[in-house]
């Protein structure tokens, strides 16, 4: 029962990348990423493809002449294939040389650019993370990493061109300026045309990319509320919008296939009316003996070859385009606002508990907008050693106050202390190393239960591990499965119960060992006797750590030291049950609510 996968997701975390930058060009964006060393690497390609294509035109006029000399015999023919011959080993070698070096670089560059990702999105701050949308960022990661792929690509193909479009050209002047002057005039009427069908492409990238992104994301809800779908017959209705969104994105795809046709249909004509042009005009100045028909083929092979170059060049609008688009869609997860990381060891440096109040909340509000605040004036103090009971209706900002503690929110206004420091002087890794969370959304990664488990801890022992799930009790139920707790979880949706999610979730918790335990609704999707049995642990067992609760039944409130009522966003009260009993008007009647609940479940268990 190894922590691979956990290992494997958290190895980057050490790694110094810088998680914000400013907008800068595509050029900028890619020494940004790769680092200052890809121009030495782009001339290296470049150098390897000039020899290239180099050694590719020698053979072309060296196999015209072989042709006009096949009357001379075999001694002067030799001299003229051996060159042809060297020409072909030195373009075999430096083009292998140049596939190397781009294929290498623009790997090692994706693969900087993900990890560069991955470590913003994970150290990224939690209210940022918040507003991303799931189809947005998996678009982002996938279709504009390859739009920058395609242009890195292209960009190392542009060490053939001072060759297929400049040395070709002049080779084509020495051998016949009659024929040059009357056929290459079409080469920067191609480049000029197939620039100006790509003005708009900047555009029609950006817009497909957002549609992708939404129909993206849009498909992960369907996936997600599948059961919601079907149980009320909504099939129909989302397969619609989404045959919307779909027709949306096919609309911009067909207007950039429309752009993407006409040009190739351009080239195509261009490229046979030039063959045409050159074959008759070499044809006429071959039979009044103005050339020799060697050099009207090495012509007719030169003109294909600068038309590669013709190629490239035409492929550069389009191409940088779509590159600034995905650019600018990256630079939105690479700018998003990191947290206040700073270079710890969290098993030492922790913050002491031998003095003050663990948690202390002074005039704490806080507000996802203007136009809407979720905490007003909140105040209390959870001293160490506290069982803390968070009660509240739907939308009174438990959840709100929960990541507040968490250290993923910070407070819009009034001050957050934990063991009397402020927790604005304190770096989230030492504030988090003595914090163990279990959120209501439960998580489990497509791994083992064991490595699920042991994220809460990755040095965590097989029997720690067992001990964690016994207490949260799961550990029953793992070891009926066939292959406990090595059992790999591939769909988690159909292999486990809400419950039985939950419950590893707590585990993992409870393994960290933390002393401070923030549960959010830790038993909410339990049956009453495992909830019962849950909470007689964390309550009778666990001495000497704090635990603040949010719940959503209260049965046998004696048991929690006090009870914080939260409601409409205020702090409507906060003490032990019978103080509260006695003054609390919205804890009696939120307890009479969560009573008949309790009852209700009892009797239907």
């Amino acid at each position: 029962m190894n922590g691979s996968f956990v290992t494997s997701q958290l190895e980057h975390q050490g790694e110094s990348f810088v998680t914000t930058r400013k907008q800068s060009g595509i050029s900028a964006f890619i020494c940004d990423v790769y680092g200052k060393s890809f121009i030495g690497v782009f001339f290296l390609a470049g150098a390897a493809g000039i020899i290239a294509a180099g050694a590719q035109m020698l053979q072309i006029i060296y196999m015209g002449r072989i042709i006009d000399a096949v009357d001379q015999g075999f001694d002067y023919v030799l001299p003229l294939f051996m060159i042809i011959v060297a020409g072909m080993l030195i373009h075999i070698g430096f083009n292998t040389l140049w596939a190397y070096i781009s294929d290498t670089h623009t790997n090692r560059l994706m693969t900087r650019l993900r990890q560069k990702l991955s470590h913003t999105l994970c150290y990224a701050d939690y209210t940022a993370l918040e507003a991303l949308k799931d189809g947005d960022v998996l678009s982002i990661v996938t279709t504009d990493t390859e739009g920058i792929r395609s242009w890195v690509r292209l960009l190392f193909q542009l060490g053939f061109v001072p060759v297929q479009f400049g040395l070709a050209l002049l080779a084509c002047f020495f051998i016949s300026w009659k024929m040059a002057a009357i056929a290459l005039p079409l080469a920067p009427l191609i480049l000029g045309l197939g620039m100006l069908f790509s003005t708009n492409l900047y555009r029609l990238n950006v817009q497909e990319k957002e549609g992708l992104g939404k129909l993206n994301g849009f498909l992960s809800d369907t996936m997600n509320f599948m059961i919601v779908i079907k149980t009320y017959c909504l099939e129909s209705v989302f397969a619609q919008r989404n045959r919307d969104n779909l027709d949306h994105v096919i609309a911009i795809k067909k207007r950039l296939a429309r752009r993407d046709g006409t040009v190739t249909a351009f080239n195509t004509s261009m490229g046979h009316l030039a063959f045409v042009v050159i074959f008759l005009t070499g044809s006429l100045l071959v039979v009044s003996g103005e050339i020799a028909i060697g050099d009207m083929i090495a012509f007719i092979f030169l003109a294909n070859f600068m038309g590669d170059g013709i190629g490239i060049l035409q492929a550069i609008p389009g191409a940088y385009r779509n590159a600034c688009a995905a650019q600018h869609r990256l630079d939105q997860l690479l700018n998003l606002p990191g947290e206040d990381h700073r270079d710890l060891d969290t098993r030492s440096d922790t913050v002491s508990l031998s003095h003050g109040d663990v948690l202390t909340f002074s005039h704490v509000s806080f507000t996802y907008n203007a136009d809407a605040m979720s905490l007003r004036n909140v105040s209390f103090s959870i001293k160490r050693g506290e069982r803390v009971a968070v009660l509240g209706m739907s939308g009174s900002g438990k959840s709100t106050l929960f990541k507040l503690m968490c250290g993923l929110y910070r407070a819009t206004a009034g001050t957050i202390r934990y063991c009397g420091e402020n927790v604005a002087n304190i770096p989230v890794e030492k504030l988090r190393s003595n914090l163990a969370a279990a959120p209501q959304d439960s998580f489990l990664f497509l791994d083992t239960i064991a490595n699920n488990i042991r994220i809460g801890r990755l040095d965590a022992s097989d029997e720690e591990v067992v001990d964690a799930c016994r207490k949260a009790q799961i550990h029953d139920f793992i070891v009926t499965l066939p292959q406990g707790y090595a059992t790999k979880l591939m769909n988690i949706n159909e292999t486990l119960s809400r419950g039985q999610i939950q419950r590893m979730n707590l585990a993992r918790a409870l393994l960290k060992s933390a002393p401070v335990l923030l549960l959010d609704e830790p038993t909410s999707a339990l049956d009453i006797s495992t909830h019962n049995a849950v909470m007689h642990h964390l309550i009778q067992e666990l001495s000497g750590k704090t635990i603040v609760m949010i719940v959503h039944r209260l049965t046998c409130p004696e048991r929690f030291d006090k009870i914080l009522v939260m409601e409409e966003g205020r702090l409507a009260g906060f003490g032990h049950h019978d103080h509260l009993i006695n003054t609390c008007s919205s804890y009696r009647s939120m307890l009479g609510k969560l009573s008949e609940n309790h009852n209700y479940g009892e009797a239907r268990s």
